[in-house]
Parts: structure tokens; sequence; C-alpha cells
């Protein structure tokens, strides 16, 4: 008998019509390749239709089941702590300096009614927990940060690095 596959999809099955004119379910990685389910059937004419098998009927009515051996699937692999990992091995600024400037920016952002980005990027809270300024001229020092940003938030930001250190 010819297959002629029409669907291979995630290697779970493959629909094929055979010479009967039924639709066998081929397994590319859970049935053997000479295993064959009949579920099925193909009617030709000028509108072709497919039609459930006896033994379809009784699989999709839960009736009878038909037996599937599944590949084994491999556990995700745990990237975002991973990534995490690597970073804090890398870091080179103060992580619970970043941390609560971080929880400080989002809570002000948020009074804000705008996204934490605006109020500083991330790039600017590295900085600022590995510079650790001490005064409103240093803040200019830091990349991110000009005189407005300095003015509306570089006093608040100076209290959450000098409250990180401090305890």
């Amino acid at each position: 008998m010819a297959f002629d596959p029409c669907i291979a999809e995630r290697g779970v099955f493959i629909p094929a019509e055979g010479e009967d004119g039924l639709i066998h379910v081929l397994g590319v990685e859970h049935l053997e390749p000479h295993e064959q389910v009949e579920i099925l059937y193909r009617q030709t004419g000028e509108y072709p239709t497919l039609s459930l098998t006896e033994l379809g009927r009784a699989v999709m009515l839960r009736q009878q089941t038909i037996p599937l051996t599944l590949p084994e699937v491999a556990a995700p692999k745990k990237k975002r702590a991973e990534k995490k990992a690597k970073i804090a091995a890398v870091v080179d600024y103060d992580v619970a300096v970043f941390e609560a400037l971080k929880k400080w920016r989002r809570d002000r952002a948020a009074r804000m009614g705008k996204p934490a980005y605006h109020v500083f990027p991330d790039k600017t809270l590295e900085e600022l927990a590995r510079v650790l300024p001490k005064s409103p001229a240093a803040l200019l020092e830091i990349r991110g940060i000009g005189p407005a940003k300095a003015i509306m938030f570089g006093p608040d930001a100076l209290a959450v690095i000098a409250k990180q250190r401090s305890g």
C-alpha cells in the first residue's frame, strides 16, 4: 500500500491516504513505521469529505483508546536562572544598591503613571550602583543623568544609595 504523507506537525503524526481510501495515521516518533491506525475515511467525489471509521468513532466517543508511546520530553532549560547566575558572577556593581534602586524606580514610575525606564534605564541604575555617588554634582557624571533628571530624581536616588550603604 502506498502512502502519500500530507501533513507532518512537530513529529507527532502524519495522516496519509492509502489505496483503500482510508486515512492512516503514521507515527513519526511514537509509532513503529509498520504500525498504522485507521481512524478516518476519505470519501471521493465532487466534494471530498472525511468520515470517521468505526475505530475513529469509538475513539472520539472515548469508548476505545489508541495506545501511543510519546517521545520523552527533555526538561526545559533553566535559561533565566542560569543567565541571572552568570550575570551575578560578572557584575561589578553593588547588587543590593541596584535592587533597591530598581524598587524605588518602580514605585516612582507607578506614581507618575509612566514606565520605569522613564525614570532611569537599567544601565543608569547599574552605573549608580557601581559609582555610588554622594552628591548631586556626582550624579551629573553618571551616563543617563542630565540636569533635568538630576533635579527631578537625584535627591531620591541619593537617599536610596545612602540608606543601602548605611544599613
